[in-house]
Order: structure tokens, then C-alpha cells, then sequence
């Protein structure tokens, strides 16, 4: 995933399913329209800081309730260091704790939180929003070497992700609405052009790359600003900047050079790779994250005993994310503990479809003689483009012509010098050292049938086969049916 950003000037958005725990901290989340995919795409739910994600939830509640909104809106913290904001359909308003640590107070938090609010808002009764059209092969980070690409339902959001783009009149008007909510909540609405400041000062001094196009403007600061007097005058009343996020902030401040090791540790050598993770681990030893790191390390070493070890560890203190599960689950079948992988690989998929949780499950139901289910894994990897969608249709072929040979063949039949003739075409792709041809058809009113086989089908080979019929001129043929029912592969 490349970088994420966060503004108060735009929005990054996501759409993407599945019923899953989140946050589980302080509630529990049923996720609607495929959001569960892409909260795992953005690095999952983050769960070390019971006070971030509580007082998150209270905010984000008391801006919904303020403004009587009348359908329910959940608000999810992500487990990044990257700031990042965003929506996805069905009411979800998503911050990074990366994004948290660039406020001060409650209020400030609440501009944050009520600005995404209000694109979900937008998002749920806009109805003349623009379709987006999903690729149909998405990157995903890769195994290891191992390229890895969204499957199905999850690649919607991520074309969705980097599609969504929103006008300078969009931005003004969210701001206008969030603070709007935050006074009817009890939030001084002038955080938000505070918040607006500290980011526009922000994109002066840091790297470029770190925001987003849509910058923080000092057009959005005066215009912020002139819409608090209004509201001091059509509203006057006690607002507040609420409590402080100073030990909040302390606590995440210790914790980022962590997690800027983990980001340097994709780059590099893996020794290297090494050294940094286990000095995160040293600084934040209770995030899963940098287990599952020093897992997929292991894995690339071709260690896969270690990385099952790292894996494990990451998933018992409780960072389930789908790419745990698709590591160990890939180590696990490398081990030969096919039913452990199975299980691993499965819950990778049921988390995020992916190509290398499909094709690794579709290679153990084969091997354990479970076909249709192999199947079922190798359709969803026909869907992206490329040597992937090669491979799995030829695999698919070999599994499904034993059971359905007659898809793969075409029959083209005639009578020709007072016989009847078919001409059998194979389309399967693949060489076949022979096939039995079953022919069916009423002659003269009488039904015969005749079972005729053939020997090696070359790829887009054609055979020519005769029944054994003599047809004289103006006999009545009907109901022809040949059917290829039998094919040899050795």
C-alpha cells in the first residue's frame, strides 16, 4: 500500500466485506457493503490503546448524536503510524492513530473526526455519485517475493481507494458541516481552523510526499474562521475544548520509532531487516505487527519453522490480520502440515481475497481430493489478469474435465456422402491421449446411438468421426445430440 495521508483539505476514501470483530476494545463492529476488506488492506483495528479508541468512540458518537443524524455511524481507529482519515460506505468514518497524534485536545480531535463524518454523510445520500469501476487485478503487498493481488469482492474498494478525489468547494463544505456538528455538540468550532494551521504549517517544513494534493489552504483557514462568528452569533453558548490528549500523545509519540523501524525494514537487506524489527519489538513489545514482520523475514530465508514461530506470536497478542494468517498458512503447507495451512489460508481469505491464499488452498484440496472446493478457489483466481489467470485456468481445466468433458469440446456434425459426420474440436487447452464420443439421434423415426472414441487430441486438434449411420437422401434426422463423455489424459 503506497502512502496514506490525512488532511482536514481532503479525504482519502475507501469502499470495500465481512463480519468481523474490530475494536474489540470497546465494541464490537459488524461490518456492511465490504468495509471489513479494505480496514485490512489499511493495516487493520488497532488495539494497544484502550483510552485513543474509547475516547474515539465517544467523540464520534457525541458529534453524531449533536447532530441528529438519523442513521448509526461507527468510527474505527486503524493501526498506522501514517496519518490517514477516511469513509467507507455503510457509515464508517476511519483515523489512523498516526492522524491522532496531530491533535491537541478533544476538540481538535472532534474537527478530525467530523470532517470524515461528514463525507460519510455525503456517501450514504448522494445518489447521483459516480459508479467506480474496480480493476480487475489489484496489488496487494507480496509474500515475500511472492506477488500477491486482490481477489473478488475486496478489489472494489481498493479502486475505489485511489480513484476517490474530492473538489475544493467538497472540502469547504465539509469543513462548513463539521463545524457545524462540533458546536451542536458542545465543541468549539474554532479547532477546526486550528487544526487547519498546524497542518498547512506543516506542508511547509516536511516532505512534500507526506500530504495529500489537497492540502490544508489558508483559504479553508479564513473561511473557517469567519464561519465561527457566524455561529457565535446565531449560536452563542458554552463550547469547550474538552480534555486534553497530552498523555494520549506522549504514549504514541514513544511508540512511532517503532513503527518507522518497521517501515525501514521493508527496504534493504534482510539482516538488516532483522536488527530493526527486534529493536521495535524492544520498544513496543506488545504489537503483533513486528512478529508478523519477523515472520514474512523468515519466510523470505526460506525458514519456515521460524516464521511459523513469529507468526504464532504475532497472533497471540491478538494482531488477526490477514497477513499472519496467510504467512503461516503458507509456512504451514511448505512444513507439510497441510490441515493446519488449510485452516490458516482460509481465514487470509475469508479476511482479504487473495491470489496467494486461493492458489495455495486450491493446491491442498487437490492434494486432499476435495475438487470441488479446489475449484471454487481456482474461479476466483481467473479473475486477475495475467500469468496468475493463465495458470489457475489451466489447473481449473484439469480438475473440471474429468466431470464435465463436454464443455471443453465442440462437435460440429453433417451427413456427407450418405453418412453422418462430426467433427470434434478440443478446446481445453490442454493434450489429451484420447476421447469417447457417446452419438445420439433419431433416424427415419427409429433412435439410435453409438459410442465412438478417438485417440490423441492435439491443443485446438480436430478428429473426424463417423457413427457408422448411412443416411439416404430425404431420410428425417432430428434430436442430434453427441456428446464427448469420457477423456484420456495418459
Amino acid at each position: 500500500m503506497k502512502a496514506r495521508y490525512i488532511v482536514i483539505g481532503c479525504l482519502l476514501l475507501a469502499s470495500t466485506a465481512i463480519v468481523s470483530g474490530a475494536n474489540a476494545s470497546f465494541r464490537t463492529v459488524v461490518w456492511e457493503d465490504n468495509a471489513g476488506y479494505a480496514v485490512e488492506a489499511f493495516g487493520g483495528v488497532y488495539r494497544l490503546d484502550h483510552e485513543l479508541t474509547q475516547m474515539v468512540d465517544n467523540v464520534g458518537r457525541r458529534l453524531v448524536a449533536g447532530a441528529a443524524l438519523d442513521k448509526p455511524y461507527q468510527f474505527i481507529v486503524l493501526n498506522d503510524h501514517e496519518p490517514i482519515l477516511g469513509t467507507l460506505p455503510g457509515g464508517y468514518v476511519l483515523v489512523s492513530w498516526g492522524a491522532v497524534r496531530w491533535v491537541k485536545n478533544e476538540a481538535q480531535l472532534a474537527a478530525l473526526l467530523a470532517h470524515g463524518l461528514h463525507h460519510a454523510v455525503m456517501e450514504r445520500d448522494d445518489n447521483k455519485a459516480a459508479m467506480l469501476v474496480a480493476y480487475s487485478e489489484e496489488g496487494l503487498p507480496p509474500l515475500g517475493k511472492i506477488p500477491n493481488y486482490a481477489l473478488g469482492g475486496s478489489q472494489i474498494p481498493l479502486s475505489r481507494l485511489r480513484r476517490q478525489n474530492f473538489s475544493r468547494i467538497d472540502e469547504l463544505q465539509a469543513n462548513h458541516h463539521a463545524q457545524n456538528y462540533m458546536a451542536a455538540a458542545g465543541y468549539h468550532p474554532a479547532a477546526v481552523s486550528q487544526l487547519q494551521q498546524k497542518l498547512l504549517d506543516l506542508s511547509k517544513d516536511e516532505a512534500r510526499s507526506l500530504f495529500w494534493s489537497h492540502r490544508s489552504t489558508q483559504e479553508q483557514i479564513d473561511r473557517s474562521q469567519e464561519h465561527v462568528k457566524r455561529l457565535e452569533f446565531r449560536q452563542p453558548g458554552s463550547w469547550t475544548y474538552g480534555d486534553s490528549l497530552e498523555t494520549i500523545e506522549e504514549r504514541l509519540a514513544a511508540a512511532s520509532p517503532a513503527y518507522q523501524l518497521l517501515k525501514k525494514s521493508e527496504q534493504g537487506f534482510l539482516w538488516r531487516a532483522t536488527r530493526l524489527i527486534n529493536k521495535a519489538v524492544a520498544i513496543e513489545p506488545r504489537e503483533g505487527k513486528f512478529f508478523a514482520r519477523l515472520g514474512d523475514i523468515q519466510l523470505q530465508r526460506g525458514k519456515c519453522a521460524d516464521a511459523v514461530s513469529h507468526y504464532q506470536n504475532a497472533l497471540s497478542l491478538g494482531y488477526n490480520h490477514y497477513r499472519a494468517f496467510l504467512g503461516k498458512g503458507y509456512c504451514e503447507g511448505q512444513l507439510g502440515r497441510q490441515d493446519l495451512a488449510l485452516e490458516d489460508l482460509t481465514i487470509a481469505s475469508l479476511l482479504l481475497p487473495n491470489a496467494i491464499a486461493a492458489e495455495q488452498i486450491a493446491d491442498i484440496q487437490q492434494k486432499q481430493g476435495r475438487t470441488a472446493e479446489a475449484k471454487r478457489a481456482l474461479l476466483q483466481l481467473m479473475a486477475v489478469r495475467g500469468d496468475r489467470n493463465v495458470w489457475a485456468g489451466k489447473r481449473y481445466v484439469e480438475l473440471d474435465l474429468d466431470s464435465n468433458p463436454e464443455f471443453y469440446f465442440v462437435a460440429a456434425s453433417r451427413v456427407r456422402d450418405g453418412e453422418f459426420i462430426t467433427m470434434i474440436t478440443n478446446q481445453s487447452g490442454l493434450l489429451v491421449s484420447g476421447v469417447d464420443v457417446r452419438f445420439t439421434a433419431t433416424v427415419k423415426g427409429e433412435l439410435r446411438e453409438e459410442m465412438v472414441s478417438a485417440g490423441k487430441l492435439e491443443v485446438s486438434g480436430q478428429v473426424e468421426l463417423r457413427p457408422g449411420w448411412p443416411i439416404e437422401e430425404g431420410d428425417e434426422v432430428k434430436d442430434v445430440y453427441v456428446r464427448v463423455v469420457l477423456v484420456r489424459r495418459r
